[in-house]
């Protein structure tokens, strides 16, 4: 089987995963094209995929899982036809759990052939001493490597076992507080300072649920995922979470997370 394309899929709210599967695709010496799915347009129409392409696709860690509001779009909507893939994710220096094995079962059920697969610790969206400043040199020299052992499976052909660690259908990770009683963040959501905010809305059009009210971007009616893309890109730093359960739940991260995490490569 000879690979005409490498397709980049990912959805990616504070962009290390866009970056990590970016790097990916363009280490293979064929046109790449690119799509992110991470607004809702995107997520309107179906990705069908060739059997002539390489699919890269990657998706962050949501306690421990895939993250559940996008995951019925990969599993409805990303359609493949006996097409080879690599699938990734990412997670914030704690644990991938589970997040890779839901994706590999994804991608078989929608007619993917996984080649080789990755985790990738990359800093958390929700504090900057959670794997602080990666992906690094690092990690992309071990990537580098893991894209060698792919290009070697494409070369001898099939086949292509191999197995990840995680059940497909495990219950997602409980965030946890300082004290180790359970965090209830389920209804946290972001506040405005209405000070520092200049309605410009930045927020609501880069809101990857379309959760934030357009005419005053103070306001979330819709459903908050926590990705904190609004708080990294509000040019303002208008935007916090100031709910007492999500903060414990970051100190307590902190507290126990903190020391580098491996990367895991599988082919």
């Amino acid at each position: 089987m000879k690979i005409q394309r490498i397709r980049a899929l990912y959805w990616s709210a504070t962009g290390n995963t866009k970056k990590v599967v970016r790097y990916m695709a363009h280490c293979f010496s064929l046109p790449v094209l690119e799509q992110d799915f991470t607004l809702p347009d995107a997520r309107k129409e179906s990705i069908v995929c060739s059997k002539e392409e390489l699919v890269l696709i990657g998706l962050p860690t949501y306690a421990g899982k895939l993250p559940n509001k996008i995951m019925p779009f990969v599993k409805e909507k990303i359609q493949g036809n006996s097409t080879l893939a690599v699938p990734v994710v990412t997670f914030g220096n704690r644990n991938f759990d589970h997040s890779l094995a839901e994706l590999c079962i994804l991608l078989k059920e929608n007619h993917f052939i996984p080649i080789g697969a990755c985790a990738l610790s990359c800093q958390h969206a929700f504090s900057s001493r959670l794997a602080y400043a990666r992906p690094n040199e690092s990690d992309w020299e071990e990537l580098d490597h893991f894209l060698m052992n792919v290009q070697k499976k494409l070369d001898q052909g099939p086949p292509f076992d191999f197995a990840v660690p995680g059940d497909a259908k495990a219950p997602y990770y409980f965030p946890k507080k300082e004290d180790g009683s359970p965090a209830r963040v389920l209804k946290a959501k972001p506040i405005v300072d209405k000070v520092l905010c200049t309605q410009c809305r930045v927020c609501a059009h880069l809101c990857p649920m379309g959760s934030i009210d357009t005419m005053d971007p103070s306001l979330t009616p819709g459903v908050c995922i926590k990705c904190q893309r609004c708080i990294h890109q509000c040019p303002q730093k208008a935007r916090s979470f100031q709910d007492p359960e999500f903060l414990s739940h970051v100190k307590m991260l902190e507290a126990h997370y903190t020391n580098p995490r491996a990367n895991q490569f599988f082919f």
